[in-house]
């Protein structure tokens, strides 16, 4: 019923960047002092405020896309989600494996992984934009539809061993959070 992590994940990263935006919106209406720039910010410009990659020195931004390559390889994430409208409730459990992610152009990126929660099992690529804040990845997904599954918006960041985000699947939504952790190898 609700779906993948990586879709949810996308959605609460950039909620969180909107968010921040949005107070500095508000402390720029009250604070005089603030550039002429900022107090002008409208959501349409919002794009040009993002750290884009291509503001990134090329060899920093690189270093950082294969750290974030390796991470996300045959990673577990394991959490739980919660459903807007249901916050009395306990939050559900999800885990998601990263199959393999892999860099096709630009901020695009191919995830596959196999996601499971509910009475759900199945395994879908999944391509996200991936956005950095400063040298923290967000995976981003906006009102992408998967075929037999549904329209998903998501924003999701990794740091370090954790991910925290927010989804929308169709008309419901909600918060994620939980761990990143990769299976022990035979080497271990």
């Amino acid at each position: 019923m609700y779906r993948s992590l990586p879709l949810r994940l996308a959605f609460f990263c950039f909620t969180t960047f909107a968010l921040l935006s949005s107070w500095n919106l508000v402390a720029a209406q009250e604070n005089p002092a603030v550039p002429e720039e900022v107090e002008s910010t409208s959501p349409e410009k919002l794009d040009a405020v993002e750290m884009k990659p291509e503001t990134m020195d090329d060899s920093i931004l690189e270093e950082r896309e294969k750290a974030f390559q390796k991470t996300m390889s045959g990673a577990i994430l394991t959490g739980h989600f919660t459903v807007k409208g249901r916050e009395n409730t306990n939050p559900k459990a999800e885990k998601y494996t990263i199959a393999s992610v892999s860099k096709l152009s630009g901020k695009l990126w191919l995830i596959t992984a196999r996601i499971e929660y509910g009475e759900k099992d199945m395994q879908v690529p999944i391509p996200i934009e991936v956005v950095w804040a400063d040298d923290t990845p967000v995976l981003t997904l906006t009102d992408v539809t998967i075929p037999g599954m549904g329209t998903f918006t998501t924003r999701v960041l990794i740091y370090r061993d954790h991910y925290a985000g927010y989804w929308q699947h169709d008309e419901r939504g909600g918060n994620l959070w939980g761990t990143i952790s990769r299976p022990k190898t035979s080497e271990e």
